[in-house]
């Protein structure tokens, strides 16, 4: 009898062994950001106080053929323009994480900003003190952004805020008017452009600490 209690004791440090590991594990790939793809296509999980409606908005959600999104299908555009030239309105994203005590996280996004716009990020308490800020001015390719918040902020609510404020001027190019077979001409036509700064890809991850 005592071989086979000896080896059921075994057995069971092994599956004991097994389930911390398996929750390690589980812990360690945890994602605390809700929607960060925006692939759900709209804002939930997110604090969108700017999110557009037909006519109203400062950021919105943009599939890929407009924003060229990171990975996937969408991206967020945030900030709008406005019908004089320059610096437009600026928008806002945020939302709540609270990294699990004694554990460290990894924060994570891909931005994208056109020329002029500009984009800001900060993380903060909940009494607004900042815990970090960056800022980023243009940056034709998609790059990414990582922070490591402490395990000092484990079991506390803080607050992730993106804001990005958009830009336009006039741009001008030659166009073929009232073309036809016995000819025609170029006349040079003057047009609003408008460049925003994009996000993709959000993420905190927890890490054992």
């Amino acid at each position: 009898m005592r071989p086979i209690i000896k080896w059921c004791k075994l057995l069971s440090i092994a599956l004991i062994l097994s389930v911390i590991l398996l929750t390690q594990e589980s812990m360690a790939s945890e994602d605390l950001i809700v929607n960060g793809g925006f692939e759900i296509g709209n804002f939930v999980g997110w604090n969108a106080p700017c999110q557009a409606t037909p006519y109203v908005g400062t950021c919105m959600v943009v599939s890929s053929n407009i924003g060229q999104a990171h990975t996937g299908n969408y991206s967020a555009e945030i900030g709008t323009t406005t019908y004089s030239m320059g610096v437009g309105t600026t928008g806002y994203l945020s939302q709540n994480i609270t990294v699990p005590a004694r554990s460290k996280a990894t924060l994570s996004f891909w931005y994208r900003v056109d020329k002029g716009a500009k984009l800001r990020f900060y993380l903060q308490d909940a009494a607004g003190y900042k815990i970090q800020e960056s800022t980023f001015g243009e940056t034709p390719t998609w790059t990414q952004f990582r922070y490591e918040i402490s395990p000092q902020y484990g079991g506390k609510s803080i607050i992730l805020v993106l804001e990005g404020t958009a830009f336009s001027d006039l741009q001008s190019r030659y166009e073929e008017v009232n073309f036809s077979s016995d000819g025609g001409y170029r006349a040079l036509v003057t047009f609003k452009q408008s460049y925003y700064p994009y996000i993709d890809d959000v993420s905190v991850i927890i890490e054992a600490s």
